[in-house]
């Protein structure tokens, strides 16, 4: 699943629940325990798309170098 999805996912359930006033039937240990949880699946997901992001300036770097180098012989 693709981050933007991911987080997509993630925003659409909190608008739910707190839409639908399911939220507001939960003890607040419930809820907080419930952001911790998306915190820090957020924080996963954040960490993932910045090594993705990483790779590909990696992939690309080595896309012009190799450019580069076809370009000379």
């Amino acid at each position: 699943m693709s981050y933007s999805r991911c987080v997509r996912s993630i925003i659409l359930m909190a608008t739910f629940f707190s839409a639908t006033g399911c939220a507001s039937q939960h003890d607040e240990a419930k809820l907080q325990s419930d952001m911790v949880i998306l915190t820090q699946k957020m924080q996963v997901l954040t960490a993932e798309l910045k090594a993705l992001r990483e790779k590909q300036q990696k992939e690309q770097q080595l896309k012009v170098q190799r450019q580069m180098k076809a370009e000379k012989t």
